[in-house]
């Protein structure tokens, strides 16, 4: 990276940092508006004090030069911390896939404008090209993570980095999972289906280095699109093996756990690979061809309250329409303060044939 790319991610960095301090000084604040005082006086020195400790926003005038600039604050460091904690999941770090907005109807070119060799004076070919349409519903990745008061009290580095890890592993970990998991149909508007939902496998064929290059040629040549933005995704485990292996098939492979390249073709590893639903002692391998994956992927939102009152449960019942629900707990009766983040985010693939998969790995 140049001076200008390090002194950015240098930026956001501190930018995230701050939002999980934020976090802990809204668990300790009793009043509203304490929280800015609380961690004015915990961290003096933020570059980013004034995102935090800005006054109640006046309506705003046609009058006036830096309209809409107050309304920023503390989602700045909302969109900072996501963008920190993109890179952590597999999505975050594919490159080469489509942009797409929720709710916005965009054209899906189906057959192209094919060329053709022009003699001298003659006529060029006028061919028509073929469209569908396509709509990327909102979706959402919700999570609340309950903290003890203690925890939010505490300025010590240590504290910070508890919090921000047990806020960041479930979005995390969740979302590799849904987005990996062939048996993850989808449900309509709620959640889209994995990647690998109804996509084309095989079977591993073994784990020694002849079997393991052999199936993975066999699985590249199950993806029938241009490869314009080839992947191999796998777990932690199964890219260490194959880092270990040695054959003359390999050529120059560089790997390990962090992933790496095999055939020149990257290798993005993941703790959260999901597991064969038909071997449950065997992974499975992705290979993916990303200029056909479509993203719509709209940050991030986050709430802390210490008054609410929670279903200490990962399978809630009750929703906004029927909102019967089991006993809950009280965060103000417990010392406790729920941290709310919710992740605004769908994906589907824009054709079949990009993405495969090995099911049955035995390494």
């Amino acid at each position: 990276m140049n001076h200008m790319e390090i002194s950015r991610a240098y930026e956001s960095n501190l930018r995230a940092k701050d939002f999980i301090r934020w976090v802990m000084a809204e668990g300790s604040a009793e009043t509203p508006g304490e929280a800015r005082e609380i961690f004015a006086a915990r961290y003096p020195h933020s570059k980013n004090l004034d995102l935090i400790t800005r006054d109640a926003v006046p309506a705003a005038s046609s009058g006036g030069s830096t309209w809409g600039q107050q309304l920023v604050g503390i989602n700045v460091l909302v969109s900072e911390y996501v963008g920190v904690i993109r890179p952590r999941t597999v999505l975050g770090r594919i490159q080469g896939y489509r942009k797409v907005p929720f709710e916005v109807r965009y054209p899906i070119a189906t057959a192209g404008v094919p060329a053709a060799w022009v003699e001298e004076g003659g006529a060029i070919p006028v061919r028509a090209m073929a469209f569908s349409e396509g709509t990327m519903q909102r979706s959402k990745i919700g999570g609340i993570v309950v903290l003890t008061d203690e925890i939010v009290r505490s300025s010590a580095p240590d504290a910070e980095a508890l919090v921000e890890q047990d806020i960041t592993a479930g979005i995390v970990e969740f979302s590799d999972g849904q987005l990996l998991d062939p048996t993850h149909a989808g449900s309509g508007n709620v959640s889209p289906a994995s990647i690998t939902y109804d996509a084309p496998s095989i079977t591993a064929s073994g784990s020694d280095a002849d079997a393991v290059a052999s199936d993975l040629k066999a699985l590249l040549d199950l993806i029938t699109t241009g490869m314009a933005a080839p992947y191999f995704i796998m777990s932690r485990r199964t890219a260490t093996h194959i880092a270990s292996l040695d054959n003359p098939r390999w050529g120059n492979i560089t790997m390990g756990p962090n992933g790496g390249m095999i055939w020149g073709i990257p290798v993005l590893t993941t703790t959260e690979m999901p597991k064969d639903g038909e071997s449950p002692e065997g992974n499975i391998i992705v290979a993916l061809d990303a200029a056909e994956l479509q993203v719509a992927d709209d940050g991030a939102e986050a709430n802390v309250s210490r008054e609410a009152s929670l279903q200490m449960l990962d399978n809630p019942t009750g929703n906004s329409v029927d909102p019967a629900a089991t006993s809950v707990v009280s965060l103000f009766q417990t010392n406790c303060i729920g941290v709310m983040v919710i992740r605004f985010l769908r994906w589907q693939m824009r054709r079949a044939g990009a993405v495969a998969y090995i099911a049955g790995v035995p390494y």
